[in-house]
């Protein structure tokens, strides 16, 4: 099991984000529960299981803690199915919930029937919306649950989840390389997590493990340099140069590696979004532009690779701008 399931916060106390930690053991502490919650905030904040554990906290039994991913399954069928369920009793005790992921890809019509629900709820029924974008929900559907927002996890957020993890698997690091690691985290605990657990297995492989699990600065620069984030970021350089060849060779690389191309184009827009915040410059815009449009649809998309080499090939064909903008890509 992977670090991040493995230590993903069972408890109340455990939840790393202290706004969340608290509004949540307020909600608790009152014994009033709402028939619907939203939680919305970026991947990897800890949505799902803030909701496992509100379950538990609400007398839910495990057997009646029920998920839907939205991305899958998200069309009016899908929907009709949930509201059939809804009705039916509690397999163990007197309440079950429904945690529905990535809320926003429901189709219109599976809003509009989710919605009819959440008008009439049964008693006995608790719903946790779970959601990376809460702008595409409607406004109906916002208004019938309380809402929690889950921000990005700060540096000591970041540092009390890897603690924790390195306490249970008894490793070694120096507390300068769990500061510098929360610091690269970009408010993610399930990225860290990652290459924390890459980290601790590169140092198990190596001379260094003979005296014990320490992970040393050589592994964690080994992970991150292979690490998803690291291609994204060539990847950016690649489309802000205009070099669509070597874009799709490191793509046809990836996808022989058997990447996420999803996650990939996601974390490559994240990096051209924080090119842009710091120097602004028109074909920086454009090229960002290109990468959202093609982000919008990869997940659909029937040849995901196909998708993203498209992105890859429309910057080359953007005219490069003057001297300034060639300094910002060799800054980058």
């Amino acid at each position: 099991m992977t670090y991040y399931l493995k230590y993903r916060p069972q408890t109340i106390d455990e939840l790393d984000l202290t706004s969340v930690r608290e509004r949540l053991k307020l909600i608790i502490t009152q014994k009033k529960f709402s028939h619907a919650y939203l939680f919305s905030g970026p991947r990897g904040t800890g949505k799902t299981s803030a909701a496992r554990i509100m379950a538990k906290a609400a007398g839910i039994s495990p057997l009646d803690i029920l998920e839907m991913d939205a991305a899958s399954s998200r069309g009016i069928d899908d929907i009709r199915e949930l509201r059939e369920r809804v009705g039916l009793s509690p397999a163990a005790g007197e309440k079950k919930c429904y945690i529905i992921d990535e809320v926003h890809m429901l189709t219109a019509e599976a809003f509009n029937a989710l919605l009819k629900t959440l008008e009439e709820p049964p008693p006995h029924v608790i719903f946790f919306l779970c959601t990376t974008e809460p702008s595409k929900l409607p406004a109906t559907v916002i208004s019938r649950c309380v809402s929690v927002q889950f921000n990005k996890a700060s540096p000591q957020e970041i540092e009390r989840s890897l603690n924790r993890v390195i306490t249970g698997e008894k490793l070694k690091i120096k507390n300068e390389l769990i500061k510098s690691l929360a610091l690269e985290a970009d408010g993610s605990f399930r990225e860290i997590h990652t290459i924390l657990e890459e980290a601790a297995l590169a140092a198990a492989a190596s001379d260094a493990a003979a005296s014990g699990k320490e992970i040393l600065k050589d592994h964690l620069d080994l992970v991150k340099s292979s690490s998803v984030s690291a291609a994204a970021g060539r990847l950016a350089d690649l489309f802000i140069a205009g070099d669509g060849r070597g874009a799709i060779d490191l793509i046809e690389s990836l996808a022989g590696k058997g990447e996420n191309l999803e996650k990939l184009s996601l974390i490559t827009l994240e990096q051209l979004r924080r090119m842009l915040i710091a120097a602004p410059f028109p074909r920086l815009l454009q090229v960002a532009k290109i990468v959202e449009e093609k982000v919008r649809t990869i997940r659909y998309a029937p040849l995901p690779q196909l998708t993203l080499e498209i992105a890859a090939l429309k910057p080359a064909g953007i005219r490069r701008s003057d001297s300034s903008f060639q300094h910002l890509i060799s800054h980058f």
